[in-house]
């Protein structure tokens, strides 16, 4: 009757083992699909991060577009009203004023230019 007893601990024993190790295996398996199902997110995410820095950096190209060609039409009307006025545009306060538009214009420009990449670069991050 001992034996019959230690051999019945023992296949208990293993059975124990036997149910643990599926049990640890099946655990396995759901970290395993956790874990690709957490990477299939964040590789979404740096996607429609990647989409909406684009998006951004276009957005920053069209508005300096339209304020090149704004600001050219300023400045040809301001030539205009100095050739209006009898005055010569390409010389003296005239000049001197337009170049001043221009600096002006182009330090706006730079400006824009590095709020939209600071803020794409943030997207990206």
């Amino acid at each position: 009757m001992g034996t019959a007893a230690l051999v019945i601990g023992t296949a208990a024993s293993v059975m124990g083992s036997m149910a643990a190790a599926s049990g640890a295996k099946a655990a396995g398996k759901q970290a395993l699909r956790t874990a690709q199902y957490n990477k299939a997110i964040r590789d979404r995410n740096a996607r429609v991060g990647d989409q909406e820095a684009e998006y951004r950096d276009r957005v920053t190209e069209r508005q300096e577009v339209r304020a090149r060609d704004d600001f050219a039409e300023l400045q040809a009307r301001g030539r205009v009203a100095y050739a209006k006025s009898g005055a010569v545009a390409s010389s003296g306060t005239p000049l001197l004023v337009l170049m001043d538009n221009a600096n002006n214009f182009e330090e706006d420009i730079e400006l824009n230019r590095l709020q939209g990449d600071t803020e794409s670069g943030r997207i990206r991050e």
